[in-house]
């Protein structure tokens, strides 16, 4: 069935999600979109832990040479919430970006972990850094010795409002948000 959808693919001329990124990834190695990469100075790419290998080997080869054009690289994400294991994504990437970066590309790298919950009231953080730890097998793809998130919503939010609006149709919700 895989290689009756390939082959369907490659006589139709066209590319799923997945052979977009590797038709990407073989033409960067290939040197073909050196002039793509000659101005790439910085490269950021949020939810991390939600990448696959593919996409991995993309940015590694894009992070090159943003470094060499006297850039960086900066990948942001949460372990605790890594939903995409189905297309392939794995937290391990995430978990290990500073080993494996450097091991494949010679780049060194520097955590940062961003504590400080500005969004959610403390009942909330409470609760999600108490229930991320309920499953000890989960605790083996967390990241080692990651310090608890802290509520830094300003103000008291305890009895924070919640509003919602109904209307029969979307225009008139759209016309009465909009007013």
């Amino acid at each position: 069935a895989i290689h009756d959808y390939n082959q369907e693919l490659e006589d139709r001329l066209l590319f799923d999600f997945a052979g977009l990124e590797a038709e990407f990834l073989r033409q960067l190695r290939a040197r073909s979109l050196d002039t793509f990469l000659r101005d790439i100075k910085f490269i950021l790419i949020d939810e991390y832990q939600d990448t696959n290998l593919l996409q991995e080997q993309i940015y590694f080869e894009i992070a090159e040479a943003a470094i060499a054009n006297g850039g960086s690289i900066t990948v942001v994400g949460d372990d605790d919430q890594s939903l995409y294991r189905f297309r392939g994504a794995t937290v391990d990437l995430f978990r290990d970006f500073p080993r494996r970066i450097l091991n494949q590309k010679g780049i060194l790298t520097q955590v940062t972990y961003l504590t400080r919950n500005y969004r959610s009231t403390s009942n909330i953080v409470s609760f999600c850094n108490n229930f991320i730890l309920l499953d000890n097998i989960f605790q083996e793809a967390r990241v080692r010795d990651k310090p608890r998130i802290a509520p830094f919503r300003p103000g008291d939010f305890t009895n924070y409002p919640v509003l919602g609006i109904f209307r029969d149709n979307i225009n008139i919700l759209a016309r009465d948000i909009s007013s």
